[in-house]
């Protein structure tokens, strides 16, 4: 209508009260006051996660609150007016920004290198080696885990009963039901994997809008009982679930605009000692050391996963190898405490150059 104020969200059906009933967080930019921080600080830290996949996800129409304040929001509106917040206030800050989001809003990236306050930009994910044009120097910090929650010897015969992961051997993924996850490239190397180790059956944890296709997927391939999905696994119910494995599978490969950033749930799989198949595609590399603490094998090949698959559960010494030393790389390295480390560090460079 003539004089109709123009969407501020566009594509978004919820008024802004409701945004704002849903989202109470969104306020946070504007009740940030600098100057009281404890100690003067005078470095903001903006750590943003997981806005690349909700964002992909709002664009096919999907409108759950939580998606929209994880994608759209945040990219469009919400780190344009904390970045004014913090021009007025003079307040520098550390950024880290998600892969696709980058790609779907560059400009995210040179706005903050445009403000004359000084600030330093940490890209998530695989994204550090895609971005020779913007010229600063890039850090990589490779993600963790919990080791003292996710480890080996917990025992499995809860989650056993539970989700009927009887017999063996059982593949597990632990994902979103989302193409990029490479669950159904799992499915069709099932036959293959099959036929060279009979009995083998792969359980999927995890959500997503997905599942009514992998369950035609399953259907079309004829693997019956052979592919069970197991719904959401409770946090609690994680470390016995890797347990009850034999072998972690996560071939994640880019699909659209959707890849795998690092990948939590391989390293989860590692601390509790098993050996990891990883897809040799975005930031699966930063998570499996190959050789080391799994293998990698082309993502988009049903025929190299089968092949990667097959070769170590041919191999039970081997996997007992690649879980013990991907135990070993949690404790020493893949572990929040190292990460918070890494950025301390590197926010002490920052301020000590300014």
């Amino acid at each position: 209508a003539a004089g109709a104020r123009p969407d501020p969200l566009p594509g978004v059906k919820l008024s802004l009260d409701q945004l704002r009933e849903q989202m109470f967080h969104v306020g946070a930019g504007r009740r940030l006051k600098p100057p009281s921080w404890p100690g003067g600080a005078k470095v903001a830290v903006g750590l943003s996660f997981d806005i690349d996949n909700a964002t992909a996800t709002l664009s096919t129409g999907n409108l759950d609150y939580e998606v929209i304040w994880r994608g759209e929001y945040g990219g469009v509106h919400g780190v344009p007016r904390l970045l004014r917040m913090l021009e007025r206030q003079k307040v520098p800050v550390s950024w880290f920004v998600p892969a696709v989001s980058f790609e779907l809003h560059p400009l995210m990236v040179k706005d903050i290198q445009a403000l004359k306050v000084n600030h330093e930009i940490g890209m998530h994910g695989w994204i550090h080696v895609r971005l020779p044009d913007l010229h600063i120097p890039i850090e990589p910090v490779p993600l963790g885990t919990t080791p003292e929650h996710f480890r080996p010897g917990i025992d499995p015969n809860g989650v056993r009963a539970k989700y009927g992961l009887n017999g063996a051997p059982w593949l597990i993924t632990v994902a979103r039901l989302e193409w990029h996850k490479g669950i159904d490239t799992v499915m069709r190397a099932l036959p293959a994997i099959r036929r060279a180790h009979p009995g083998t059956r792969y359980a999927v944890a995890g959500v997503g809008d997905r599942l009514p296709q992998l369950e035609r997927l399953k259907d079309e391939l004829g693997l019956g009982d052979a592919v069970r999905f197991l719904g959401a696994v409770p946090d609690r119910e994680l470390p016995a679930l890797y347990n009850a494995a034999d072998l972690y599978v996560g071939v994640s490969r880019r699909h659209d605009l959707l890849a795998e950033g690092f990948g939590i749930s391989l390293v989860e799989a590692s601390a509790c000692g098993l050996a990891v198949v990883g897809g040799r595609s975005g930031g699966v590399p930063d998570a499996v050391r190959e050789g080391e603490t799994g293998i990698l094998v082309d993502p988009d090949d049903p025929s190299a996963v089968a092949a990667g698959v097959s070769e170590l559960l041919a191999n039970p010494e081997r996997r007992k190898q690649l879980g013990a030393a991907g135990r070993k790389a949690v404790e020493s390295y893949y572990n929040w405490d190292r990460v918070a480390r890494d950025l301390m560090e590197i926010d002490r460079r920052f301020r000590s150059t300014r």
